[in-house]
This record gives C-alpha cells, sequence and structure tokens, in this order.
C-alpha cells in the first residue's frame, strides 16, 4: 500500500503523498504519473495500491479507492473497480470508475461499465472498449474487438461499434449511430432512429453540382430501409421515343412470330400421343425401381439403428456438459466466497493510542456471498503496532487468517 499516515512512496518511478492528519487518503495530482508508469510498465515488474485497492501481486499493475485488479499491466481507479480476473492469464486492462469492470485487455471508463469477460472459462471476450455510465462492450462468450460509447450503449458481439446513448449493435460487425438506435443483423450500419433528418455538408456545393454535368445519382431506400444509389443518364433518357418506335415495330414482328407458333403447337399435339406410348413404357420400369426401393427400405431401417446409438452417445456428453457447467458455477461462488472474506477483513479497524489491545469486528459481501471477521491489534508503542484477524466465509465455511505488524519511520 502506497501512502500510508505521514509518508510518500515512490511508485514506478512517480510520488503519491498524502497529507498529514487525513484519515482518508487524499492523494496528489502525481497520481496520474504514477498510473501512466505503471501502465506502460516502465517500473520493471511493480505493482502499486493506495487507499482500499488491492493489486493482488500483479506487475505493474494499479489499484485504488476499494479496487482489485487481478491482471499485470492493469490499473482499476473507483469504488468497486476490477480489472481480469482471479486465476486467468489476461493483462493490461483499465478499470476507471464505480463499479467499473475490464477484463481480456479491455478498457471501461465511466460508472458501471463492462468490458470484456475471462469469468466464464468456456471461451474469453477480449479486446473491447466500454467509455459513459453503464456502457457494456463484449458481454457474450468469445466476443472479440467491439465499442460501445455513450450512457447505457451496448455491443455485445465481435467487431460490434456503438456511438450513442441508449444504442446497441448486438450482431456481429454491425454498427449503430446516434441515439436509441439498434442494429437487427450483421454488418448492418443503422443511423438514426427513423425520426432524424441527414445533413450531407458539400451535396448543394457549386462543386458538387459541376461534377453532377454527365449522369445524375438519386439515392433512394429499399423495404427495410437500406440505402441504395440509382444512376439515370440523361442522353440514355432523351433517346427514349426512338427506342419506343423501335419496340412498336419489334411487337408487330412478334405476332407474326405467335401466329407460327400456333401451327408449331399443333405439331406438338400429336407428338404428344407419342409420348403417351413412352409413359407406358416408364411405368414398367417405375415397377422395376419399386423393387430397388423396397430393398433401400432395409438400408434404411439399419441406419436407424445407428442413429439410435449415436443418439446415446449425444446423451452422455450433454450429461458431461451440466457436470462442468456445475462445476464452473461452484468455482465461482467459491471465488465470491473469497473476495467476501477479503473485503471484511479489508473493514477491520483498531485503537492506535500507544499501550492499547482492541478488538475489531468486519462484514463483506460480494455479489451475494458473505464474509465475517473479528481481528486483535495492540500498539505497544506509538511507532510500533500488531494485528492479527480470521475471518469466514457464512455460505462455504472456509477460513482466512492475517497477521500483521507496522513501524512509523520518522
Amino acid at each position: 500500500m502506497a501512502g500510508i499516515g505521514n509518508s510518500e512512496k515512490s511508485i514506478g518511478g512517480a510520488v503519491i503523498a498524502r497529507w498529514k492528519g487525513s484519515r482518508a487518503p487524499v492523494y496528489s495530482a502525481l497520481i496520474v504519473s504514477a498510473v501512466l508508469t505503471i501502465g506502460l510498465g516502465t517500473s520493471a515488474s511493480q505493482a502499486a495500491s493506495c487507499e482500499g485497492g488491492d493489486d493482488h501481486g500483479e506487475s505493474s499493475s494499479f489499484a485504488c479507492g476499494n479496487s482489485d485488479t487481478y491482471s499485470p499491466h492493469s490499473v482499476a481507479l473507483g469504488e468497486l473497480a476490477q480489472t481480469g480476473e482471479p486465476g486467468t492469464t489476461d493483462t493490461s486492462n483499465v478499470a476507471v470508475g464505480f463499479d467499473a469492470y475490464a477484463s481480456g485487455s479491455s478498457v471501461a471508463l465511466g460508472s458501471e461499465t463492462k468490458a470484456g469477460d475471462t469469468s466464464n472459462g468456456i471461451e474469453d471476450s477480449k479486446f473491447h472498449t466500454a467509455v459513459g455510465n453503464g456502457a457494456e462492450a463484449g458481454q457474450v462468450i468469445g466476443a472479440q474487438s467491439s465499442t460501445a460509447l455513450g450512457t447505457f450503449a451496448k455491443a455485445n458481439a465481435s467487431f460490434a461499434t456503438v456511438a450513442g446513448a441508449n444504442s446497441t449493435a448486438n450482431f456481429n460487425g454491425s454498427m449503430a449511430l446516434g441515439a436509441n438506435v439498434g442494429t437487427t443483423r450483421e454488418n448492418q450500419v443503422a443511423i438514426g432512429n427513423g425520426n432524424n433528418t441527414y445533413t450531407l455538408a458539400g451535396v448543394a456545393s457549386q462543386a458538387s453540382i459541376d461534377a453532377q454535368g454527365g449522369p445524375t445519382y438519386l439515392m433512394t431506400t429499399d423495404g427495410n430501409g437500406n440505402l441504395a444509389a440509382s444512376t439515370f443518364d440523361t442522353a440514355t433518357l432523351e433517346a427514349l421515343p426512338g427506342q419506343v418506335s423501335q419496340n412498336t415495330t419489334a411487337i408487330s414482328n412478334l405476332n407474326t412470330t405467335v401466329s407460327n407458333h400456333t401451327t408449331q403447337i399443333n405439331a406438338n399435339t400429336n407428338e404428344l400421343a407419342n409420348h403417351e406410348t413412352r409413359i407406358t413404357d416408364n411405368t414398367n420400369a417405375i415397377a422395376v425401381h419399386t423393387t430397388q426401393i423396397a430393398n433401400l427400405d432395409t438400408r434404411v431401417t439399419t441406419n436407424t439403428t445407428n442413429i439410435t446409438q449415436l443418439d446415446g452417445r449425444v446423451g452422455a456428453l450433454e450429461s458431461g456438459f451440466e457436470d462442468l457447467g456445475g462445476q464452473i458455477s461452484e468455482n465461482r461462488t467459491e471465488a465470491r466466497a473469497g473476495t467476501a472474506l477479503a473485503l471484511a477483513t479489508a473493514g477491520l479497524r483498531y485503537d492506535d493510542r500507544p499501550g492499547k489491545l482492541s478488538l475489531a469486528g468486519g462484514f463483506g459481501n460480494f455479489k451475494g456471498q458473505s464474509g465475517l471477521a473479528l481481528g486483535l491489534g495492540y500498539n505497544p508503542s506509538l511507532d510500533f503496532r500488531l494485528n492479527g484477524a480470521i475471518s469466514a466465509t457464512t455460505s462455504h465455511g472456509d477460513v482466512g487468517v492475517s497477521l500483521g505488524a507496522s513501524w512509523t519511520l520518522n
């Protein structure tokens, strides 16, 4: 922990200071320098945290304000902010804001933002960016490289992009621009919500008008509102009357052709009579094929038996997946219980006066799991303090022990 009491500590080449006599730490603006230094990795294998933050020993990471970093080269700033997941290998995450969460080499800026997800244990969701209170990016299994910009903007698909409040792009490769906009299929670009008007700078400029001396381009839409361009050549339009006259002559010629076809149809009637004889021959051939089809029925029966056996194997695989899902759920619950235990221990406070023996209790809760902690602190002198604590979770019965000592050097 950096900057405890009336002290200073260097973190990654920067200095974090705490004002004398303040029980809640007030850090100087040089914390920005520390964050950048750690995030860029200029301080070899160092990690840092400030009051209420826990870097969990991760290399070149920084946690501040009751936050946690579980990934190296990461930054967590703000109450309940978190980067990475315990036991995972992702790196380079940034979470800034109340309850902000970033994992899978992602960035989350704003209150209750979420970017990336490496907690499911199946396939990580990586390389996402979420900016704005309540924004979400990559909150589905295996999603890659999505971006959500705006309050409550949500981009929960691979390569999806959202720019606008309350907008969504939950299909791969889709983009939503503007407030209250949503995409409905992959690789779609949705602009505005139907009540918007669009202004394209330069369309009515003299340069644009001069450039349209040849073909004229019109902007149209299909039944789904998708934009499409149509081209009409002025010279072609002027030539249409002559083409209509030519078509009249062509139609007259077609009438003669139809008359000739009538004669051919009469001839075809005689040909049909000959076809009836051929149909009779085909009927006999079909009878032979019926026997062959009966043989195929026997083969189908054999294949049905094989399919039934395959169904049994598939059922066994599904049972295995159910067992795996249960194990994942159990591991998640245990991890949350451990977090609650750590939060309970972090809440212990002791009497700092020399010669005082004090007893402290703490309670922590994280995502439905609770932990209790009981600690004992003793200060034999003004400059030396001892404390110890035991903590336990209420649901799993897991127990943790911590011991600590501190010296005042000046």
